[in-house]
C-alpha cells in the first residue's frame, strides 16, 4: 500500500477508535490492531498518539474547510452566510464522531489542540475574507471580529445540535442567520450607501 494510502487508512482508523473509546483510553496499540498494522508503523507515520491525534483532527479540519469553502463561492453575501453555514451543520451531522472528537478530547497546550486552533484560524480568514469582499471599504480588523462571532456561534450551535437540539442543517442555519444577519445586512448596506 502507498504511505500515503496508509496513511490515510490510519487515520480513518484511529478516528473511529478513538470516537469509540475515547482518546484518554485508547492505545497505540488498540489502533495498530483495529487497523492491522504493528505499532512502529503508526509511529512511523505519526511519532507519538498525540501527533496521531493531531493528523486526525488536521484531515477533519481541512475536509469540513472544503465543505465550507465551496458552498460559498460566488454568492452573494446573506446567500453565501446561509450556503457556508448549512454546509458546516452539513459537515458536522455527516462527521458526529469526528466532532464529538475535536470538542471533548483535545486537551490545550497539546499538539491536537494546536491544529484546532490552526483550523479555526483559517476558517476565521475565510469568512472575514468574505466579509471584506462585500463592503465598500473593508475594515480587516473589524471583518476578523465578525469573524469569530460567527465561526463560535456555528461552533457553539453544533455542540447543541449533537447534545440535544434536533434540527436540520438548513434550520440551524436559519436559526444562526437569524441572530447574525440582522447586523451583517445592516453593515453591507451602509458601506455600499
Amino acid at each position: 500500500m502507498a504511505r500515503a494510502d496508509r496513511r490515510d487508512q490510519l487515520l480513518d482508523m484511529a478516528q473511529d477508535v478513538f470516537t469509540e473509546r475515547g482518546y484518554a483510553t485508547t492505545s497505540m496499540d488498540d489502533v495498530a490492531e483495529a487497523a492491522g498494522v504493528t505499532k512502529p508503523v503508526l509511529y512511523d507515520h505519526f511519532g507519538s498518539k498525540e501527533g496521531l491525534l493531531a493528523a486526525v483532527v488536521e484531515r477533519s479540519g481541512q475536509e469540513m474547510l472544503d465543505a465550507t469553502t465551496g458552498a460559498v463561492t460566488g454568492l452573494d453575501p446573506e446567500t453565501a452566510l446561509r450556503q457556508g453555514l448549512t454546509a458546516f451543520f452539513r459537515y458536522v451531522d455527516e462527521h458526529a464522531g469526528a466532532w464529538t472528537l475535536l470538542l471533548r478530547e483535545v486537551a490545550p497546550g497539546t499538539s491536537a489542540a494546536a491544529a484546532v486552533d490552526r483550523v479555526r484560524a483559517v476558517q476565521v480568514d475565510v469568512i472575514a475574507a468574505l466579509i471584506g469582499m462585500h463592503v465598500k471599504e473593508p475594515d480587516p480588523e473589524r471583518a476578523t471580529v465578525y469573524a469569530h462571532v460567527v465561526s463560535g456561534a456555528a461552533e457553539r450551535l453544533s455542540t447543541v445540535r449533537i447534545t440535544g437540539l434536533r434540527t436540520s442543517p438548513e434550520q440551524a442555519a436559519d436559526l444562526l442567520m437569524d441572530a447574525l444577519w440582522t447586523g451583517f445586512a445592516a453593515l453591507v448596506e451602509k458601506e455600499q450607501a
